[in-house]
């Protein structure tokens, strides 16, 4: 009898692991995920840790964080938030493939600036001056790191974005 609930109890198991694809992030992040102390200098503010998890989806390994302001602006009416995904392809060639992709869906957009000096390929891209987002994405070899903070505020600054991100980069 006992033997009969431990196979319906794996067997529940098997059933649960087969259908999610989402799992928690490890309590130690590899050093290419952009820390909380980072995403507080970027947005000028305290932040927290608003979700997080690790996809992996047709052989690509996604590390998703998203950081918010814990507090309005008072200015704007805005609250900051940086969405960063780090992702880890099964090679340099498939990544170039999903970098080429979005790039082309925003290459003719106003803002957008092809960063010669980071990585393989990168990008920066913006409203004019910015008044709402900033998103960057950087390839290196196999690994691409995608970031975008939306709402951009008073406090938001984009040399901090620029200096953590050459950082991240050293990093993949």
């Amino acid at each position: 009898m006992l033997l009969h609930y431990f196979y319906i109890l794996l067997f529940a198991a098997a059933a649960i692991a087969g259908c999610a694809n989402v799992e928690p992030l490890p309590d130690e992040h590899p050093s290419v995920f952009l820390s909380l102390t980072d995403a507080e200098k970027i947005l000028g503010e305290t932040a927290h840790l608003s979700d997080s998890s690790l996809v992996t989806e047709k052989g690509v390994r996604q590390y998703k964080l998203t950081y918010t302001a814990n507090a309005t602006d008072t200015g704007s009416g805005k609250t900051g938030n940086i969405y960063f995904m780090a992702e880890v392809y099964e090679d340099a060639a498939s990544a170039h493939k999903t970098y080429a992709s979005i790039f082309k869906s925003n290459e003719d957009h106003e803002g957008v600036v092809v960063l010669d000096n980071l990585g393989d390929e990168a990008y920066f891209h913006s409203d004019s001056n910015p008044q709402n987002f900033m998103f960057i994405m950087v390839r290196k070899g196999a690994k691409m790191i995608r970031m975008k903070v939306n709402k951009v505020t008073a406090k938001t600054s984009q040399n901090s974005l620029n200096e953590i991100i050459t950082a991240l980069t050293s990093k993949l």
